[in-house]
């Protein structure tokens, strides 16, 4: 079984990643782990079986962690479906916007 590392993999796109890649694979979920949504979606993942495949690390991509990149350093792959996509975050506070989009890729 081969280790893949899923960029906000918790969130509500990559979730649906982390439910098919955890069944075949051990899967590290890397993310802000901000949104209440995730938390629902990590309690949910959690629930499934074979979970015990799975291994969250809150961190943010922008300033990628050393236990991050060594992660990445063994995996197979590595899917990144982080993004800021609210578009009322984007008016209200678009330097973050940039950085999320653009610097944490």
């Amino acid at each position: 079984m081969g280790q893949v590392v899923i960029a906000a993999g918790a969130g509500s796109i990559g979730v649906t990643q982390t439910t098919g890649s955890h069944r075949r694979h051990r899967v590290v979920v890397y993310g802000r782990l901000e949104r209440k949504g995730c938390v629902t979606n990590l309690e949910w993942l959690r629930s499934h079986p074979r979970s015990e495949n799975l291994e969250v690390l809150a961190g943010d991509l922008r300033l990628p962690t050393p236990a991050l990149e060594r992660e990445v350093e063994v995996s197979e792959a590595s899917f990144h479906m982080a993004a800021q996509v609210a578009v009322t975050s984007s008016v209200t506070d678009s330097v973050a916007d940039v950085e999320v989009n653009a610097m944490g890729t």
